[in-house]
């Protein structure tokens, strides 16, 4: 038995949805579905079996075809968020929970503690509180919260015959034509890692599957996920592939509140307590009652854990369920239908049982096949005695991104670098009027004079190479004409005069001094967007445009100021 560990990085956002929202929009999952994997592996399948056997065809009724992809036997599990430490994240337990007076009373940025009500050891809360993160990473007294980064983009659906948006009552149904509408994608953000895994029980599927995600000739491996692949989503690229043994892998590392008298498992330092079980769900879960329907039930949870753990029995904690359910659906693109919609147990629920007849065999059995059906797509994956503390520090994590290793190459490198300098002046031109709107202009120089320094600013602007010694000069120009001088030592730009105002930005060539006047100081230098994993270039020149740019609209809407006063 082996497992396939590997990573998924988005090249472009990726729509895989899921049932929510409004009709006119698509919502995609915080993560990326086991099935989408297994369709993409199916994808390359077809296309290796193909170049050796130009006629071969899937077909369910091929055992070797089934083993690899139609039954439990292979299982692919969802891809979550990866990290660069501690790795895979994985789903908020919904024991989960915070005192809601110690999240108002957090400073900006910073977490309330969370308490988990699941434990034996936990306090009772006032005002329980619901964690506003998918996905976090255990360590030993804290957790790390994290949650993808998100692409809106609106489209609109055009009338095919008109080649535009038509309304209602100026199209015909006997021509097939449909109403115009508009309608927003809420996607995964492009450059976001996602990790997953494959479970095998033949050896020989595994190797197989490998081959199809492993790295040729250090080029990686890419594949087309979700929905709208025709309209710029879904690319993306398998890298990182490994296989290992099964044995002492684990999907999750066990974080347990451990005293000194917990008999500790020697194999991997897990600990299980022979009374009680915590169950917690690490993907959603499809289980059957005992009429055959889909349903969101603790009974049909206990029912279906005792099936995989033969001659146990579970009496479960009612005051120690946190459970919810959500609506699966999909897409079959091989039908070109979508798939039945069924109500499963969502993700993070956790389940508490006194426990019988219980050992560690039949807990690793549970931990491996997993419960209910569709396991194959990853559905039903639980994790035992999986966190246990009362209390755990609170921060957040930021996803990491990543950009394809294929560097763009000659005209095209060229042609992104200059999209990406338009959306880098985009930005520079809207933070220039945003800052010189928030600057407060009193006793304003007669507008002559004004026009006259602007005069020389937009000849600077007007070279490739500004040169702000020419503005000094006309600065020391001013100070040696008396009348002139007290004009612009009267001025006052934000509590400073005119003229130390317009030396100050002068000065702020460096860098940080030019990021902080135009407020471009986020963390994650949002501003400097890439194209194709090509950044915007941020010369001295650049620098000098801006400024003169900036000073140039403060001084224009003094001078506007000044004629609405006159």
């Amino acid at each position: 038995m082996k497992v396939i560990t590997y990573r998924v990085t988005l090249l472009e956002p990726t729509l895989v949805t899921e049932l929510d929202g409004d009709p006119n929009s698509a919502v995609a999952f915080n993560f990326l579905p086991g099935g989408v994997l297994r369709g993409a592996l199916i994808g390359k399948y077809i296309q290796h079996e193909k170049s050796n056997a130009p006629s071969f065809e899937l077909t369910a009724d091929n055992n070797k075809v089934r083993n690899l992809f139609f039954n439990s036997k292979t299982r692919y599990l969802n891809g979550y968020l990866w990290h660069q430490s501690p790795g895979r994240s994985l789903p908020v337990p919904l024991s989960w929970h915070q005192e809601k007076d110690e999240v108002v009373k957090q400073p900006e940025g910073r977490l309330a503690d969370i308490h988990d009500l699941s434990s034996a050891d936990s306090k009772e809360l006032k005002q329980p509180q619901n964690i506003g993160h998918p996905f976090c990473l255990l360590g030993d007294d804290e957790a790390k919260m994290i949650k993808p980064l998100r692409h809106f983009a609106v489209h609109t659906s055009r009338t095919r015959r008109f080649g535009r948006a038509m309304p209602q009552n100026k199209i015909s149904k006997e021509k097939d034509d449909t109403p115009g509408a508009v309608y927003r994608y809420e996607s995964l953000a492009a450059e976001q890692t996602f990790a997953a895994a494959i479970i095998c029980e033949d050896d020989s599927d595994a190797d197989i599957l490998y081959e199809l995600l492993k790295e040729k000739n250090d080029v990686k491996e890419e594949a087309v996920l979700g929905g709208s692949r025709t309209g710029g989503y879904g690319r993306a690229e398998f890298h990182d592939a490994k296989i290992d043994n099964f044995e002492g892998w684990r999907e999750y590392e066990s974080v347990s509140a451990q005293s000194d008298d917990d008999e500790t498992d020697s194999a991997d330092g897990k600990d299980y307590d022979p009374c009680m079980l915590t169950v917690t769900l690490l993907s959603d879960a499809l289980v059957r009652n005992e009429n055959g329907q889909f349903v969101v039930d603790l009974d049909a949870i206990g029912s279906s854990i005792e099936a995989r753990m033969t001659g146990v029995t579970l009496n479960p904690q009612i005051d120690k369920c946190f459970m919810r359910g959500r609506v699966i659906g999909g897409f079959n693109r091989k039908w070109g239908l979508p798939l039945p919609q069924t109500l499963a147990v969502q993700m993070g629920s956790v389940f508490v049982f006194s426990v019988a007849n219980c050992d560690e065999e039949k807990i690793k059995t549970l931990e491996e096949k997993g419960v209910g059906e569709r396991r194959a797509e990853g559905f039903g994956r639980v994790a035992i005695d999986w966190h246990k503390q009362p209390e755990l520090n609170a921060e957040t994590a930021t996803p990491n991104k990543e950009t394809s290793s294929q560097e763009l190459e000659g005209g095209y490198k060229e042609m992104a670098q200059r999209m990406a300098a338009r959306l880098l002046r985009k930005k520079l031109d809207e933070q220039v009027i945003e800052q010189s709107a928030m600057k407060a202009v009193k006793n304003l120089p007669f507008n002559s004079q004004i026009s006259r320094l602007r005069d020389v600013i937009h000849t600077e602007l007007m070279k490739a190479a500004p040169d702000l010694d020419q503005i000094e000069k006309y600065l020391k120009n001013i100070e040696e004409r008396a009348t002139t001088r007290k004009q612009f030592e009267k001025a006052q730009i934000s509590n400073q005069s005119l003229l130390k105002f317009l030396r100050d930005a002068l000065n702020a060539t460096d860098e940080e001094k030019w990021k902080s006047l135009l407020d471009l100081q986020a963390p994650d230098a949002s501003y400097r967007k890439k194209v194709g994993g090509v950044p915007p270039e941020i010369s001295e020149n650049l620098r000098k445009e801006y400024l003169l740019r900036y000073i140039d609209t403060v001084l224009a809407r003094a001078a506007k100021q000044r004629r609405k006063g006159d």
